[in-house]
């Protein structure tokens, strides 16, 4: 009697401390077996921790990579190439327009009032011109170069997720003024560097 009395009071218990209320943000557990308190644990605070437990962050610096990569050398001979093309054609229109200008001052006391009017605005549409290139010449020097910089971006993303994979990293920051703390064990730069067969000079 006395053991099916005590398995009774077991089984009671068990009964007793159960989920009583769950949704989508909390679970509430009633525990009547020790003081009766209800404890909440908030399932944000849940998620949270358990991401904690399974991320593993590092950092990699992408600029530091890029300057002692060989190919940059390469990548700054096409911007300069194309930046001095551009530069040539500018000179070009106001090399026209000194001309333009200089003609004008000469046969200006020939010209009627309508032909100035006629060629001081040519003069300004050539000005014009002139600005709105300059304007279009340092946008498309900047899509130029991000076009010749692609593929070392392309090479060194290739990398990383090798690395980052064969470590277990879930995260990689870029290692800039942005990230407050950095562990050096944590950071897969020289990695990184190391993977892509550049051997640092030891003042690097």
């Amino acid at each position: 009697m006395k053991n099916m009395t005590l398995l009774l009071i077991c089984f009671t218990f068990q009964l007793q401390a159960q989920i009583t209320t769950r949704d989508s943000s909390k679970i509430v557990i009633k525990d009547t077996i020790e003081n009766g308190i209800a404890i909440v644990l908030n399932q944000d605070t849940i998620d949270k921790q358990l991401v904690a437990q399974s991320s593993k962050v590092g950092t990699i610096d992408i600029d530091y990579i890029l300057s002692v990569m060989p190919e940059l050398e390469q990548v700054q001979q096409q911007v300069a190439q194309y930046k001095g093309g551009l530069e040539s054609e500018l000179q070009g229109k106001m090399n026209g327009l000194e001309a333009a200008v200089t003609n004008y001052r000469q046969n200006e006391s020939t010209y009627t009032i309508n032909q100035k009017k006629v060629k001081q605005d040519s003069l300004l549409g050539l000005e014009n011109e002139i600005n709105q290139y300059q304007q279009n010449g340092n946008q498309l020097l900047g899509l130029k170069q991000e076009e010749f910089m692609q593929p070392l971006y392309t090479k060194i993303g290739s990398v990383l997720e090798k690395v980052a994979e064969s470590a277990g990293y879930t995260q990689v920051l870029l290692r800039d003024n942005t990230v407050i703390y950095i562990d050096n064990r944590f950071d897969l730069t020289l990695q990184v560097i190391k993977e892509l067969g550049i051997e640092l000079k030891e003042e690097e």
